[in-house]
């Protein structure tokens, strides 16, 4: 297991830890689609780390700008998006917005 920071706006993966250079079984990310305009940039870099029978997990507040652009760019680069929307919440959360999870791979 490790973990690490991507760079979004990178074409290249990194080259430290060196075993990164090879790509992964499971990205796990939260709160990181913010904004429409970062959405194309992270499906590029999962899809970019992701290897062919990998999972992305992720999380995101539903009020986000760039859940339902994430979603469509997913499906677009070959992913099955699963999504949930939790039913009771409380007390997970301090600012109380509803979240939604999701589960891409490839089919």
């Amino acid at each position: 297991v490790y973990v690490s920071q991507l760079d979004f706006k990178s074409n290249t993966m990194i080259s430290h830890p060196p075993f990164l250079t090879e790509k992964v079984d499971i990205i796990l990310g939260t709160e990181i689609m913010y904004e429409i305009d970062i959405t194309e940039q992270l499906v590029k870099t999962i899809n970019m780390y992701l290897n062919k029978s990998g999972h992305f997990y992720g999380i995101s507040a539903t009020y986000r700008k760039g859940v339902s652009t994430f979603i469509e760019g997913m499906k677009k680069n070959g992913f099955v998006v699963q999504t949930e929307l939790p039913g009771n919440t409380e007390g997970l959360f301090n600012d109380g917005d509803e979240m939604i999870f999701f589960h891409c791979y490839r089919s």
